[in-house]
């Protein structure tokens, strides 16, 4: 099995625990209201039994309600179905007791097992395992209960008792097995969409040719940083980088040219920045780097390291081609953010007129 196809059964699991947690709480709910309710059937068959039954109908109860604490602590979300089986089991033990307390009726609280194995059936969401776990208690618990009952009942209730029990367990087994199949092609298409979805979005964030952050990222970023850098009181700073006399690139040596020069120049500046930084296109052969908790005298450091490559990029002929670079910090002065971008901008403009590879503000 392939690391992805571990995680995704991983996922799947956790999910389908989640699942089962929830459904057992809404049996467990539902079963002791049903177990009392069903105190008068004891009255009206065995009279002589209904006392002991409602103490162990609620003895039953009881346990179920720990049980359904028990699904709301850590333990329950680590073991969710294991105590669910254990929830859907202490009815079925119940009844044993009961079956071997009878001396007539058999097959009129013997049924009862089959009641149980439908409500899980049809309330559970838990793998099919279990609900052939929990078969193979019911049937074992019916087997000591016939065993240790007063008298052996006749062969047409146990023939009645045994039909009604396998038909439960036939379509309760086959129930949730057909159901944990459509569950687990439902998580793979769930998967595959949500997968989709976030390939969709970091593919409407990144610029299509160089693969950095596109516009619409970087003004989102940009806002979002500049907010948590006013809210916080931390530095902030922007690089602006424009590719020297580019338009000639184009023009003398074609776009396919112009197209290597900006994805050499884009990885050239992804390739130095720092963790943390956000490196963008911004239209053409623009780009920015956003600096969180930077000061401006540490973007320069940052700006003159990548001025230092500056020159690195290469036609495909080999002639190198030049970026500028302008800096610029927020400051506590600006109204908005384009105030903090256009002193950037301008900066850049000021090295690729006096020939300089980075031009900043002062402080």
């Amino acid at each position: 099995m392939t690391t992805a196809a571990a995680a995704q059964q991983a996922a799947f699991r956790a999910e389908t625990r989640r699942a089962t947690r929830g459904s057992g709480l809404l049996l467990g709910a539902i079963g002791v209201v049903a177990i009392i309710a069903w105190t008068g059937f004891d009255v009206v068959l065995q009279p002589q039994n209904a006392k002991l039954f409602l103490l162990l109908r609620i003895v039953c109860c009881l346990g179920m309600a720990g049980v359904c604490l028990t699904l709301r602590t850590a333990l329950g979300e680590r073991r969710s179905e294991e105590l669910v089986l254990l929830l859907a089991s202490l009815p079925q033990i119940a009844i044993a007791v009961m079956v071997s307390r009878l001396d007539g009726d058999y097959a009129a609280y013997a049924t009862g097992f089959s009641l149980a194995v439908y409500a899980s059936a049809f309330l559970l969401v838990w793998p099919w395992r279990f609900t052939l776990a929990q078969i193979a208690v019911t049937w074992l618990a019916l087997g000591v209960a016939l065993l240790t009952a007063p008298s052996h009942p006749g062969g047409e209730q146990l023939a009645t008792v045994a039909f009604y029990l396998a038909t439960a367990c036939v379509l309760g087994l086959a129930g949730q097995w057909y159901r944990c199949r459509l569950a687990w092609h439902a998580f793979l298409v769930q998967a595959e969409n949500r997968e989709l979805v976030a390939r969709l979005e970091r593919l409407s964030a990144l610029d299509e040719l160089t693969g950095v952050a596109n516009r619409r990222s970087w003004d989102e970023n940009l806002h979002r940083a500049v907010a948590r850098a006013r809210r916080n009181g931390a530095p902030l700073a922007v690089l602006l980088c424009d590719v020297n006399r580019f338009k000639r690139v184009n023009d003398q040596h074609g776009h396919l040219a112009g197209d290597h020069v900006l994805k050499q120049t884009a990885a050239l500046i992804a390739g130095r920045v720092r963790d943390g930084d956000l490196v963008a296109r911004l239209g053409g052969d623009e780009f920015a780097v956003l600096c969180p908790d930077t000061t401006l005298d540490e973007a320069l450091v940052l700006a003159a390291a990548l001025g230092e490559r500056a020159d690195a990029a290469r036609l495909p002929d080999g002639t190198p081609v030049s970026f500028s670079i302008g800096a610029a910090a927020l400051e506590p002065g600006d109204r908005t953010i384009d105030d903090l971008v256009g002193r950037a901008d301008a900066c850049m403009y000021q090295a690729k007129r006096r020939g300089l590879a980075v031009s900043a503000t002062s402080s």
